[in-house]
């Protein structure tokens, strides 16, 4: 019985209080960050600071590639390794879409 008591009195502190306390220091102190350094344009969301973006011109960096295309609301990844082929291919492809935009340079 006590180790049940125990139990649940770690639950509330560990599942409830602490996780309550830490949102609303962080609201409070950083409360940008908190919501997640949202982008704003003309009053409308279009990103975040954190976290990749589909970029169409050449003149950006291009991060990795992104199975669920830099969508925050989607969850997972493929996690294919760089030995898989398929990994490969889809870089590839992205790599070929990216150089036939290129100008090409004049040196």
């Amino acid at each position: 019985m006590k180790a049940l008591r125990l139990s649940l009195v770690f639950i509330v502190i560990c599942g409830l209080i602490y996780p309550l306390a830490a949102t609303g220091v962080a609201q409070v102190i950083f409360p940008s960050k908190a919501n997640g350094s949202l982008i704003e344009k003309n009053g409308e969301v279009v990103g975040s600071k954190w976290i990749g973006q589909n970029f169409a011109s050449n003149k950006y960096f291009h991060g990795r590639v992104s199975s669920i295309a830099n969508n925050a609301s989607a969850s997972g990844s493929e996690n294919l390794a760089p030995s898989n082929p398929e990994l490969k291919k889809k870089t590839r492809g992205k790599q070929h879409r990216n150089t036939t935009k290129r100008k090409p340079n004049n040196v």
